[in-house]
């Protein structure tokens, strides 16, 4: 092995930034990780073509490529066949989630029926739906909490959007809605998303009502997932009359398998294999 490598030095990379390149011919390192938690060309179209030139350099070089989604996988293969991927989705504190206070925020004093969502508020988020839903059911009350970043937002008088709140208080909101949402566009970009904010709901037992995402297909049997907007409100309108327990159970179960410390060990071993081999 070449003396000025140091086999034990993982560089983990995880935004196929146009600067790493550079730094990284400066560095002694064994392994470089390259992490495709979404797809970065989709959520910057206006520089597509560029990423997606940075993108594949770091997936040529990677000696292991992290996924959060099968689609990112399947992409990344594309990219370079035979690179050695492993997919590996996101998780949730679960016991910050399930076991911290759950005051009841200020914002909804008054309210009842509180559908929401938390989370950026962006372009991806399918706004006709949103008014759509707010439309047809005016006694709900459409609640989006988040740093918004998208230009036009739906104006009726049953939705409020919330801006940035604490990261402390997220399981208050979360555990204050009586149905939880994942109200994403549909098409290639959704269904290479694995949502944390699904297991942040379901480390609560709460209902969860989505758009259809590829990636959520395997969780079916514990939320509601929709295929177009009347299918949405349909799923709504369930969702509210819930009273299994039994689901919710079933929710928090799935969200204790996801927990960060449990994909940390995962994670922990694929870099071990990269320092021993």
């Amino acid at each position: 092995m070449n003396s000025h490598v140091d086999p034990e030095t993982i560089i983990w990379v995880t935004y196929p930034s146009p600067l790493i390149p550079g730094i990284l011919k400066g560095m002694k390192y064994g392994a470089l990780v390259y992490e495709m938690m979404d797809d970065y060309p989709k959520v910057h179209p206006r520089a597509e073509e560029y990423i997606r030139r940075m993108e594949a350099w770091f997936v040529d070089k990677a000696a292991l490529v992290i996924t959060t989604s099968e689609a990112l996988a399947e992409k990344a293969e594309r990219i370079k066949k035979g690179v050695r991927i492993r997919v590996i989705g996101n998780g949730v504190d679960y016991d910050f989630f399930n076991n911290g206070p759950k005051v009841r925020p200020l914002e909804f004093k008054g309210l009842e029926k509180i559908i929401g969502y938390v989370g950026t508020i962006s372009e991806w988020i399918d706004f006709e739906l949103v008014d759509y839903l707010a439309e047809n059911r005016p006694d709900l009350n459409f609640i989006f909490a988040g740093p918004v970043r998208a230009k036009r937002l739906p104006l009726k008088k049953n939705i409020r959007f919330i801006d940035t709140i604490d990261y402390e208080k997220v399981p208050a909101y979360c555990n204050g809605f009586d149905v939880c949402l994942i109200p994403f566009q549909r098409g290639e970009f959704a269904d290479a998303i694995n949502p944390v904010k699904l297991f942040e709901y379901l480390a609560l037992g709460k209902p969860v009502v989505s758009s259809y995402m590829r990636e959520l297909e395997r969780y079916k049997d514990v939320i509601y997932l929709a295929g177009d907007k009347e299918d949405f409100l349909t799923n709504v309108e369930i969702a509210l009359g819930e009273k299994d327990d039994r689901i919710r159970e079933l929710r928090r179960d799935i969200a204790r398998r996801n927990d960060w410390t449990m994909i940390s060990e995962v994670v922990g071993k694929e870099l071990l294999k990269l320092v021993t081999h």
